[in-house]
């Protein structure tokens, strides 16, 4: 499936699909299946849905959301947010400031900038006995020259060349 100009809205089927989207301004909903999804060089919001998807946002400043399964997010060129969602998800935010969004399950950031990009954790992940920033800072390790921050229950999340947590801008997200 290929998407018009301007904007472009599309929705996915529940096999498995490969949509483009085109325009200044683009909205997918893949639905299930494992699917392959493209954004423009505009500002898209790409929802990947059920099943083990590629997103890839292209330029313009995106929402990359991963949903059930293990997902590859890549933001391109702009400020993101990328959410892998539910599963063992890998997301890279490109050039930019990028914000990631960890819900939990075994989740790795390819490309995490310090002092540029964000964290965004959701409270479930935080233990609410301690301080947060402590909490962070002890759940995390340095393994191979990258930081691996076990939440427990089978949730953590990878940082790829970050080797201090301490310098890492970090929020969570009560709901």
């Amino acid at each position: 499936m290929v998407g018009c100009d301007d904007t472009d809205v599309q929705f996915g089927t529940t096999g498995d699909d490969e949509i483009t989207a085109e325009g200044d301004w683009a909205m997918v909903f893949a639905d299930a299946g494992n699917d392959t999804v493209t954004g423009s060089d505009g500002h898209d919001y790409l929802d990947g849905e059920a099943g083990d998807d590629a997103l890839t946002g292209e330029q313009g400043d995106d929402a990359l959301i991963g949903g059930e399964g293990n997902d590859a997010l890549d933001g391109g060129e702009g400020m993101d947010y990328l959410v892998g969602g539910a599963g063992d998800d890998i997301m890279t935010g490109g050039l930019g400031e990028d914000v990631f969004h960890f819900i939990g399950g075994n989740d790795r950031i390819t490309d995490f900038a310090l002092g540029e990009d964000v964290l965004v954790l959701d409270a479930f992940l935080v233990n609410f006995g301690i301080a947060f920033e402590a909490a962070f800072s002890d759940a995390a390790e340095v393994v191979d020259g990258n930081a691996v921050v076990d939440f427990g229950d089978g949730n953590a999340l990878t940082l790829d060349g970050i080797t201090d947590v301490a310098e890492m801008d970090v929020f969570w997200f009560m709901c």
